[in-house]
């Protein structure tokens, strides 16, 4: 008997880093929004890619050059048309370049597939299984660049075999644990499978036949580009991702006896252009085609985008034929006079096996980026008035919280799909009372955009509490609470500073108190027309009685700050 070797394995893969002397570094950035997962290419005069690195959560990237001289940054971003920035004289030490990216749109939703599409060689940019291509290129440009990361996964790994009708299972066990970045599958370099093929016999230690899978790289490359042919696909009529996602399927462009190649279909969401999913099948397999075909022999790969930007194979499961091979002997039985002889087949199939993992959850270091069941929510407050990004404020989504960057974005994790209450609030604005009510949005269960929340800008709520002449005056609000104060009990707060005026004609200046006053409701005050960088002597008052004075001054930019007052005695 001799069985086929699946060439499938879990490979771990170190983070590496290229240290030289020629760094360009920077942020990335869309609409004033740092870009997480954003892939940069360092391209030299003469249009090589000499470096790629994936953008950080925070945006940031650093790509190594590996000479001084002229070199270009491509930028891309799945959904977007590349951002091509240079050329840029790198030269010994770093370079400082931020890149703000392109908003131009590749829309895939207008990817129009016809009854018999043209598969071409080397596709050009006006077709449309180039803009597909380009979009699915993207994501396994992602997915090599993550692998390199040191991130760990719970995976669940399995192996079953199924009888030859692929009906029975006889076999099945799965592992589950805790590995370094997954790599699904083990593949030659992309120039031998173009001349050695997927299915080789003889490549193991054993001598049996192994079937190679085509990973990102081999995708990705110009030997896998050359020998095949691409064209635009769309999803069967009776499927319900007619409508969602549109495919580039790709097949041999030249088929050649007895050398195994892959035919299949990377498909993509049209609204998205995020990859989801790669199919592929054996083709022209050596020996008897027919059994291959029969175990319905390649694989089916499904891809993640987390919620750093980075992409990850979540699942996969490759199918190969379990095949018996009957000796010549048998195949050459002595010929019985007046019965006819039917030679047994050289080879017959036994069954089907395959191998497959599940990716559950994933972790850098000891933050979890990702589970099953949950998302990542990305959420962007700006100004109402003008939309400028809104620093450091508090974004509540039920009883998670964060804390929103430089750029306005605050990342939730862990997120359960469903409805949920959101709000933001800052100090200044919970300070003016001015922090907008919650509202109930519906997180999707996958990755999306990040949600903008719109909230009243501080110099506007300050002139809602105080009116128009807090804005003219460069006034602020001093608000607070009184120690043991109850309704109605006649309490009030008092805010007194001195200013000095000039003389007519010169002299000494006059020095003057200023006074504020405000009731006590509810034991809270509200102070308005309080200068800023000045200090100021606030005491609650009740009739004659007053008490300890508490000294504050407000900060030249703020809108005002809180004070807590002792009782008057």
């Amino acid at each position: 008997m001799r069985v086929e070797r699946l060439a499938a394995s879990c490979l771990m893969l170190a983070a590496c880093s290229n240290l030289g002397a020629q760094t360009v570094r920077g942020i990335v950035t869309a609409a004033g929004v740092r870009v997480p997962g954003a892939i940069v290419l360092l391209v030299d005069s003469g249009g090589r890619t000499v470096a790629r690195v994936a953008t950080r959560d925070d945006g940031a990237y650093a790509a190594v050059a590996p000479a001084t001289g002229p070199f270009t940054l491509r930028v891309l971003r799945i959904g977007y048309a590349p951002t091509t920035v240079g050329p840029l004289p790198l030269r010994a030490g770093t370079t400082t370049r931020d890149v703000a990216l392109t908003s131009v749109a590749v829309r895939l939703s207008e990817v129009r597939v016809s009854d018999r599409p043209t598969c071409r060689v080397q596709v050009d940019s006006a077709a449309a299984a180039f803009r597909v291509w380009d979009e699915a290129r993207k994501a396994l440009l992602g997915e090599s660049l993550t692998r390199r990361e040191a991130l760990v996964m719970r995976v669940t790994t399995s192996e079953r075999t199924l009888d030859a009708d692929g009906a029975r299972v006889v076999h099945d066990t799965s592992v589950t644990r805790m590995a370094p970045s997954v790599r699904p599958f083990a593949s030659l370099p992309p120039e031998s499978l173009a001349v050695v093929g997927y299915v080789a016999h003889g490549a193991s230690s054993d001598g049996e036949w192994t079937y190679w899978a085509p990973d990102a790289e081999v995708l990705l490359s110009d030997a896998f580009a050359t020998a095949h042919c691409f064209r635009a696909a769309a999803p069967s009529a009776d499927s319900v991702r007619l409508a969602r996602w549109v495919g580039v399927a790709f097949s041999p462009a030249r088929p050649r006896a007895d050398v195994a190649d892959v035919e299949g279909v990377l498909w993509l969401d049209r609204a998205t252009a995020e990859l989801r999913e790669f199919s592929y099948r054996y083709v022209n397999v050596p020996g008897d085609a027919r059994l291959a075909a029969r175990a319905n022999a390649g694989g089916r790969v499904e891809f993640l985008r987390l919620p750093d930007g980075g992409w990850i194979v979540q699942r996969w499961v490759i199918r190969v034929p379990i095949v018996v091979a009957h000796p010549a002997a048998a195949r050459n039985a002595a010929v019985v006079p007046g019965v006819r002889n039917v030679a047994p087949p050289a080879a017959e199939l036994a069954g089907v096996r395959l191998a497959g993992g599940d990716v559950s959850e994933v972790r850098r270091g000891a933050a979890v980026l990702w589970e099953r069941g949950r998302v990542a929510v990305r959420v962007r407050v700006v100004e109402a008035d003008g939309g400028a990004p809104v620093r450091d404020a508090i974004v509540e989504l039920d009883s998670l919280a964060a804390v929103t960057a430089d750029d306005g974005v605050a990342t939730l994790l862990r997120v359960s799909p469903g409805a949920h209450l959101l709000r933001a609030r800052t100090p200044a604005l919970a300070l003016l009372r001015a922090a907008p009510p919650a509202r109930t949005v519906r997180i999707a269960d996958e990755a999306e955009e990040p949600l903008v929340l719109a909230v009243p800008s501080e110099a506007a709520a300050l002139v809602q509490a105080c009116g128009a002449r807090a804005a003219a005056w460069d006034e602020a609000m001093v608000r607070g609470s009184v120690d043991g104060a109850v309704p109605n009990d006649g309490a009030r707060a008092e805010a007194t500073w001195q200013v000095a005026y000039a003389r007519l004609g010169g002299g000494p200046p006059v020095v003057v108190t200023e006074r504020r006053e405000a009731t006590v409701e509810g034991g809270e005050f509200a102070l308005c027309g309080v200068p800023r960088g000045v200090d100021v002597t606030v005491r609650a008052r009740r009739g004659a009685a007053a008490g300890a004075p508490v000294m504050v001054r407000v900060p030249p930019r703020a809108v005002g700050q809180a004070v807590r007052l002792p009782s008057p005695s």
